[in-house]
């Protein structure tokens, strides 16, 4: 009875070490967008662009259109294989955020992004990768420096 006692002991000992490990993927970075300047787009949307390699990327993108409920990145039709990432998730059509994916034009809906936070959209092609960073009313910080040039409303033709 006495060897039942301490095995038991020796197995709940090795199970509370067991559960109080905790996993850090490699990749795991803490980010902040706070120091960033934003061009605004709307009273509550603004952006600022990380980088910009897709392949003829308009200079006018992002466009806020539709009444807010578009937010489009136009550039060369030569790029083939598009594919768009929200905060490091891939979406398609399929997600409520994600209006339109072809090989000139991605289309967003801003307004299923959530209020007062950042979003990170990532456009990557063929022919390189574009980010930019969305800001929805006022997570914490961030200056708004400008209107974006061909930014801000617009009407559709």
């Amino acid at each position: 009875m006495k060897h039942f006692t301490k095995a038991g002991a020796v197995i709940c000992a090795i199970a509370l070490i067991v559960s109080s490990i905790v996993y850090y993927p490699n990749n795991a970075k803490a980010v902040s967008y706070d120091s960033l300047s934003y061009n605004r787009l709307s009273d509550d949307l603004s952006y600022s662009q990380l980088s910009n390699g897709v392949e003829g990327m308009s200079p006018d993108s992002p466009l806020l259109l539709e009444g807010g409920a578009t937010l489009q990145f136009a550039f060369a039709a030569t790029n083939t294989n598009v594919k768009l990432s929200l905060n490091g998730e891939n979406v398609t059509t399929s997600d409520d955020r994600v209006l339109d994916i072809q090989s000139s034009i991605v289309k967003v809906n801003p307004q299923k992004f959530p209020n007062d936070s950042y979003t990170l959209i990532t456009i990557s092609s063929s022919k390189g990768t574009s980010e930019y960073v969305i800001k929805k009313g006022n997570p914490a910080g961030g200056e708004i420096v400008t209107p974006a040039p061909g930014g801000g409303e617009s009407s559709p033709e």
